[in-house]
């Protein structure tokens, strides 16, 4: 009994692993562009979503204001990926993603965080395999509009 109890383990370690990697390999390089709309103003943003090694995830909309590549998980049943990941600021502000990915579609949603936890914005992602938007960028002296309380229009 001892032996098929270390024999099991052993197995659940070495399919965890391989479930890791496929994950990591299945998205690494690829990259989602489409929209993100905000349900708060209705305003619709160009958006790309990059899958990069190591499990980083960037938002080409997100860093246009200040945010950086963050760590995602990614789970898949019945051919369909769901990713959650998140990217922060240096102000401590945070958009959660939690996206479907079936065949070339990616679906899903950004929330908008305050540094004390609170929901700035939630806006519907929706984008197709392809190649990544251009980075977004805002007119000197120009407000950009963003999902967080700190930006105010």
């Amino acid at each position: 009994m001892k032996r098929m109890t270390i024999v099991g383990v052993i197995l659940c370690l070495a399919l965890g692993t391989c479930w890791s990697a496929m994950g990591q390999v299945a998205l690494d390089g690829k990259s989602y562009t489409g929209t993100l709309t905000s349900k708060k103003d209705g305003k619709v943003h160009e958006e790309s979503i990059i899958f990069e090694k190591d499990m980083m995830i960037r938002s080409t909309a997100c860093e246009a204001v200040g945010f950086k590549a963050g760590k995602y998980t990614v789970t898949e049943k019945d051919g369909v990926a769901t990713v959650t990941g998140s990217v922060k600021n240096e102000k401590g502000e945070v958009n959660e993603i939690v996206a479907t990915i079936k065949g070339e579609d990616l679906t899903g949603t950004l929330t908008g965080k305050t540094a004390d936890g609170k929901t700035s914005d939630t806006m519907a992602l929706a984008a197709k395999l392809g190649k990544p938007a251009k980075k977004a960028e805002h007119p000197a002296g120009t407000k950009h509009e963003h999902p967080s309380a700190e930006h105010p229009k």
